[in-house]
């Protein structure tokens, strides 16, 4: 997909776990990975690594992109994931923070 073909959502996603993945990482053993995948609405900032013959991996935070909505599925973080979207233009009404609106999402997908 195109850069300039990307919705308002897919941009402030973008957006938010780029800056995240500019954090450096106090564990030698790990690196700050960003992964952007806009065919299927994704977008995650994780650390990952190894511990000798352990894989490390932890995840900062996990956005989801369905249309004009972004979904917080996962904020391993102390910032606030809604301001920052909102910063990059998302609606307020936009953003889902909780299970039961995301649970509402699904029920009106399979409605349509």
């Amino acid at each position: 997909m195109e850069h300039e073909s990307l919705t308002v959502a897919q941009c402030a996603a973008r957006a938010v776990i780029t800056a995240f993945g500019t954090w450096s990482t106090l564990d030698p053993r790990t690196e700050t990975v960003v992964i952007a995948d806009d065919q299927s609405g994704n977008y995650l900032v994780v650390l990952a690594g190894w511990d000798g013959d352990d894989p490390v991996y932890h995840p900062l935070v996990h956005l989801r992109v369905r249309g004009t909505q972004v979904v917080v599925l996962h904020n391993a973080t102390d910032e606030e994931i809604d301001r920052l979207l909102l910063q990059e233009g998302v609606s307020y009404h936009d953003i889902i923070l909780t299970p039961e609106q995301e649970t509402v999402i699904q029920q009106t997908e399979r409605e349509i």
